[in-house]
């Protein structure tokens, strides 16, 4: 198993939608995915690692509604955006 993650709560605030999920960098080698939130546009994102081994932050880049993580391989971690 890749890259993956998940959708764990959608909600509305106010005319803005909050997601949040977790996700999983699995194999040995892997550097991380992307997280498709179905936003069009995401105005702030925040990722934590929860691996216990984890040492330093993954990088992460927004396009459009799209999240990337590059990660450390046999990272797990949460993560949340709000945008439209």
């Amino acid at each position: 198993m890749a890259f993956s993650s998940t959708v764990e709560r959608s909600e509305n605030i106010g005319s803005l939608r909050l997601k949040m999920g977790t996700y999983t960098n699995a194999n040995i080698g892997d550097t991380g995915g992307s997280i498709t939130t179905g936003l069009n546009k995401i105005w702030m994102q925040c990722v934590t690692p929860t691996s216990d081994w984890q040492t330093s932050s993954p990088k992460v880049t927004v396009s459009g509604g799209t999240l990337t993580i590059l990660c450390a391989d046999q990272t797990d971690g949460v993560w949340a955006v709000i945008g439209l």
